[in-house]
């Protein structure tokens, strides 16, 4: 298997990164930036890979990190976003507070609704490139270990 491309998205609204891994049937997603307007354009990058969607990787709780999902997947559908149980129950619990912080500021940029990670990585569970995956439930470094392990030989564009 040849290895994934890896093209870094910089966001406009907030300073925030989001990666594409461009494998050679699809492209995996890696955070989806904070608003929608940047998870749109986020979207429109995949799209001009002439690729599917197949999957996005939240790494960790903070909203620049999920808030753009519901615009990145606008269109699609059953695509997985993945992560591991504890960032999906604390982004679940932690989001009404996010709506009362992040609204005043980015107002219409900050979506109506989210989109939430939907498939949890376990331990021991094969990962995108068939890797094993080697999780703390709730720890977010492990989680960091786990993706970067789904990614061996990366090379960036």
């Amino acid at each position: 298997m040849a290895s994934p491309l890896v093209h870094r998205f910089r966001a406009s609204l907030f300073p925030v990164n989001a990666y594409l891994l461009e494998l050679a049937d699809g492209i995996v997603v890696i955070d989806s930036t904070l608003g929608v307007s940047d998870g749109r354009a986020l979207r429109a990058r995949v799209d001009a890979t002439g690729k599917p969607l197949r999957a996005v990787i939240v790494t960790h709780t903070h909203p620049d990190h999920y808030g753009g999902l519901t615009a990145l997947l606008e269109g699609s559908e059953g695509v997985p976003i993945l992560s591991i149980q504890g960032v999906r129950d604390a982004i679940e619990r932690d989001d009404l507070a996010k709506e009362a912080i992040l609204r005043p500021m980015f107002g219409d940029e900050w979506a109506q609704w989210r989109t939430f990670p939907n498939r949890d990585v376990r331990d021991g569970e094969r990962g995108i490139f068939g890797t094993v995956a080697r999780t703390r439930r709730t720890s977010v470094a492990q989680f960091f270990e786990w993706t970067a392990a789904v990614m061996p030989g990366l090379r960036r564009r």
